[in-house]
């Protein structure tokens, strides 16, 4: 597999961004950590597994027959702690496994981080003005880490009608979300763009509109303010199968 360049922002105090064009290598860096943070499989979810076990898997289940997963998502978050936790005891480490430790050294060593919140999107920034999938992917991060953003968006989610909430947790079924994700995905959506089946959801638009505003007024507020550039670390990946 030929070199791709890998690069890392930090959009917020604890919030930093990969960044790479090719859809097929940003998914296979994120896949083994991704689903160990939050598959909705328990055979993963937390376990030490192969990679080709999870692409055998995922092909039946998801992409009749065909490895589906780098198309099917384009957006990743995971707590940096989930690094330190899923590397333990790897089976098959292989070249992204190995950057992904690289990753975590270089949040340690330069930023003194140890509970950073690492999202990824198909493009690098600069190239193009912030887009949906980055805003939901900052939403999750901010949901994890500021105090503020989460006090506000936990009083919104209160208040969502409770067969709304229902109706967003039979979405995600399909989506592969566990239930224990339910709630950051629920804000993260409604913050900043809907799935094209949750606009069968009741009074969707009014619901959805304070969230919107709470997730704008914190986005504006704190989006590359802690680095106000586009400067970034880059790295890149040869795969040791």
């Amino acid at each position: 597999m030929e070199n791709s360049e890998y690069r890392v922002y930090q959009l917020d105090e604890k919030i930093f961004c990969v960044g790479n064009t090719n859809p097929y290598k940003l998914a296979m860096f994120f896949l083994r950590y991704q689903e160990f943070y939050e598959s909705n499989n328990p055979d993963f979810k937390g376990k030490h597994f192969k990679i080709l076990d999870y692409i055998d898997w995922y092909s039946q289940k998801y992409g009749n027959g065909a490895f589906t997963y780098p198309k099917d998502f384009c957006g990743f978050n995971i707590p940096q702690e989930i690094i330190g936790k899923c590397i333990k005891s790897i089976p098959d480490m292989n070249g992204y496994d190995f950057e992904m430790v690289n990753l975590d050294h270089y949040l340690i060593d330069k930023f003194n981080m140890f509970d950073a919140y690492i999202i990824g999107i198909p493009y690098y920034i600069g190239d193009k003005k912030p887009n949906s999938i980055l805003k939901h992917e900052f939403a999750h991060g901010l949901y994890k880490t500021c105090p503020e953003y989460k006090k506000s968006v936990d009083k919104l989610l209160n208040k969502v009608p409770r067969k709304a909430k229902k109706q967003c947790a039979k979405i995600f079924e399909t989506y592969m979300y566990d239930t224990a994700v339910h709630a950051d995905e629920i804000q993260a959506y409604f913050s900043t763009g809907l799935l094209p089946e949750m606009r069968k959801i009741e009074d969707i638009d009014a619901i959805i509109q304070p969230f919107i505003v709470n997730f704008n007024k914190f986005f504006k507020s704190r989006y590359m303010k802690a680095n106000s550039s586009t400067k970034y670390s880059s790295f890149t990946i040869q795969p040791k199968f």
